[in-house]
């Protein structure tokens, strides 16, 4: 990129020199390129504020970034909390957008230096242990400033990989740039075998294992020598790398050190712990260790103490040419910044210029906002991408906003499609920056449609879409919210059913996916007779899909497999099955239930199936995207939800071939008849459900009979082609 503009920018970092380290090293390189590409810069480094505690010094900082925020265009805070929390809600508060650069990782080298826990920053985030009140609150300050800064720059794919699972971020917000790789410097010949370590003396550098080792070592060649350096300044340290013989590194784990960068530049050789950022693109021209492992530490300080070895290894760090400029840094920053600049910011009074805008003036076009919380929408090979790809294709226009407590965002999907994230501060504000959006979308303008995907907070957001503007509502009702069962689950849920019974009457339009749930509607008045639109099944996709894993074959311990695929909370009443088979087992002790899904219930169900002795019949697997294979290498599909809408899961297990049985919910009656293509028991009926599995289990014919009766069922749902038809169909209110 080109930088043509004098860009104002903020550099917020928590040390700058005289201070000493890699942090205010990369501050102050990164602020003289920008400076040298014809930007003005400011940097905001902790002075007097270090002094005081850890609350108070993030407050004080906090009001230096605010009052320094006015004017400046790029803003980078050059870690995740000492600077990024602060000047992340300054940014907020000022609508800023904002690019955080991960450094290392707070949290776990707290808790390593508070427990003497020796973990890798990989297992930590993968065990999860449990944290001090002082870990609690960074964890939740780190997620704050995750989620509403704009951008995270990474310096390694290995560190993003990571978080990114982590914390969950979406990978459309992180970035990496990676570190300074310079010309080679010179160096001098060694005098001596002597290693040097340098760092900060903390657990995780594993610094006693390192001691060890090279006493071992040094017994067997008492030429070693380690050196070991905690407070040298940046250019002291590069001339002691000239002179000296190699450098070692056996952290736990280490991101990107720049102290290898640093003994790459003066041409040593390394050694570095092999849990490490560096590895794939260093891997064949370091010496990488087991940090855990004194044996093999030892081992590589003398197989490098070897001239032949070490000449060897002198050799592939001067082949090992990648050069990485701090011009590129720089740039690769402020082209991050051009693409926040591109993207739409929707604050005060400020109005988004859409692309689709040229053809408003046509009053003839079909201009759909849909309004929801899928998130999965911002994954390119979603299912549920895919699908509001062909809903597209019926419209002139379709944008979708969707609920989201991360940064606003906006992409074109395709030539008509346009989605955008709330960005909200909290759930609560969800409808309203929904409504804000919304309204700035439609404006004002005839032959909008607005379709929200719950009779709840998304039709809250088109009502008052609706009230602004002469869009039509549009509600569709996908859950029986109407139950006993869904108002009796919380205080919140029954705020629902009273909102959703308030706005029912102010819409145009009512779809629902079952007969069952108009019907529940009966009493609520109106205006125009709810259109009954199933959740669409591929009946035909699943019917053709290859069986790529294979129940039985993975469990070959059960001579029956039942199946249940869900989420894992409490409307799904998964207890039901869990109780059932206590009673199964008893009579069929090689029966194996599989439960796919993830969800806030898990870590319950977990220890209720522990407290029966069934975990030897009972698995839980992730959720996965290939349950068509499942659905067809199973013997059985449970679902014992309490309330469902339609229950789209047990339609694709009729579609796949395999017999199930259900709560009397959902498409139960309609879809699905009692004796003929399932067996329909009544709601938290556990005998019920005891008794129905038994009976398939040990009825073949009637499980050929419910295979053969549901693959028929299946044969008379709607095409994808009818099925988009009728879609479009419901649209035209």
């Amino acid at each position: 990129m080109k930088n043509n503009r004098n860009i104002k920018i903020l550099i917020a970092t928590g040390i700058y020199p005289p201070d000493v380290g890699g942090p205010a090293q990369y501050a102050k390189n990164l602020a003289e390129e920008f400076g040298r590409q014809g930007n003005s810069v400011k940097i905001l480094s902790y002075q007097t504020e270090k002094k005081l505690p850890p609350i108070l010094r993030h407050f004080f900082y906090f009001f230096k970034v605010l009052f320094n925020l006015p004017g400046s265009g790029l803003v980078v805070a050059l870690d995740t909390f000492s600077v990024g929390l602060p000047a992340v809600a300054a940014a907020r508060i000022m609508g800023k957008k904002i690019i955080v650069r991960v450094g290392g990782d707070f949290l776990w080298e707290s808790y390593t230096e508070r427990t003497g826990d020796l973990i890798t920053l990989s297992e930590f985030y993968g065990i999860r242990p449990a944290l001090s009140d002082k870990e609690k609150i960074i964890l939740f300050m780190t997620q704050f400033v995750l989620k509403k800064c704009s951008v995270l720059v990474f310096s390694t794919d290995w560190q993003k990989n990571i978080w990114e699972k982590a914390y969950r971020i979406s990978p459309e917000k992180c970035r990496v740039i990676e570190n300074f790789y310079g010309d080679k410097m010179p160096d001098f010949k060694p005098k001596e075998k002597n290693f040097i370590w340098a760092g900060r003396p903390i657990k995780l550098k594993n610094i006693g294992a390192l001691k060890e080792a090279f006493d071992e070592a040094a017994k067997e060649d008492n030429g070693l020598i380690l050196e070991i350096f905690t407070d040298l300044p940046h250019q002291s340290l590069l001339e002691k790398l000239k002179a000296c013989y190699a450098v070692i590194l056996p952290s736990l784990s280490e991101v990107s050190p720049n102290f290898i960068l640093d003994a790459i530049s003066v041409s040593k050789p390394f050694i570095l712990t092999k849990e490490t950022g560096f590895y794939e693109k260093l891997k064949n021209t370091g010496i990488f260790i087991d940090p855990f492992d004194k044996k093999d530490i030892k081992n590589k300080i003398l197989f490098l103490a070897d001239r032949n070895n070490y000449q060897e290894y002198k050799k592939r760090i001067a082949d090992f040419n990648f050069l990485h400029s701090w011009q590129e840094i720089a740039e690769d920053f402020l082209s991050v910044y051009e693409e926040l600049g591109a993207s739409l910011e929707f604050s005060g009074e400020k109005k988004a210029d859409f692309a689709p805008g040229e053809n408003k003036k046509n009053s003839n076009r079909m201009k759909i906002l849909s309004i929801g919380s899928d998130r999965n929408l911002f994954k390119e090979n979603s299912a549920v991408r895919q699908r509001i790809i062909e809903y597209g294709s019926l419209a002139d226009e379709l944008h979708v906003i969707v609920f989201s407590k991360n940064e606003f965002l906006q992409r074109q999907i395709s030539r008509n499609i346009y989605l955008y994230s709330t960005g909200s501060l909290s759930r609560w504000l969800y409808p309203f920056d929904a409504a804000r959006l919304g309204n700035i979308i439609v404006g004002g303008e005839d032959n909008w449609l607005v379709t929200v995907q719950d009779p709840f907070e998304a039709a809250l957001a088109g009502y008052l879409i609706k009230r602004k503007s002469r869009a039509k509502l549009y509600i569709q009702i996908h859950g029986d919210f109407l139950s006993p069962y869904f108002w009796q689950e919380s205080f919140l849920n029954k705020i629902r059913v009273w909102l959703a019974k308030f706005l029912l009457p102010k819409a145009e339009g009512i779809r629902v996916v079952s007969s069952r749930i108009r019907e529940s509607l009966k009493d609520i008045k109106i205006k125009n007779e709810p259109i009954i639109l199933p959740i669409f099944v591929d009946a035909e996709k699943i019917k053709k899909s290859p069986v790529k894993t294979d129940l039985r074959q993975k469990y070959p311990q059960f001579d029956f497999v039942i199946l249940m695929a869900s989420r894992l909370v409490k409307v799904k009443n998964i207890d039901l099955a869990i109780e059932a088979m206590s009673a199964i087992i008893s009579s069929f002790p090689k029966t194996g239930l599989i439960i796919v899904g993830e969800g806030r219930e898990k870590e319950t169900l977990d220890t209720k199936v522990k407290s029966l002795i069934l975990s030897d019949n009972i698995i839980f697997e992730p959720w996965s995207d290939d349950l068509v294979s499942y659905y067809k290498t199973a013997d059985l599909f449970l679902l014992t939800s309490n309330h469902e809408g339609y229950g789209l899961t047990a339609a694709e297990a009729m579609a796949a071939g395999c017999p199930l049985i259900i709560t009397d919910v959902g498409c139960a009656g309609e879809l699905i008849k009692n004796e003929y293509n399932g067996l329909v028991i009544n709601i938290g009926d556990k005998k019920a459900l005891a008794r129905a599995i038994a009976r398939v289990i040990k009825d073949p014919p009637l499980r050929q009979i419910l295979k053969n009766n549901a693959l028929e069922s299946v044969k008379r749902l709607m095409t994808k082609e009818e099925y988009l038809k009728q879609y479009k169909q419901s649209w035209q209110i």
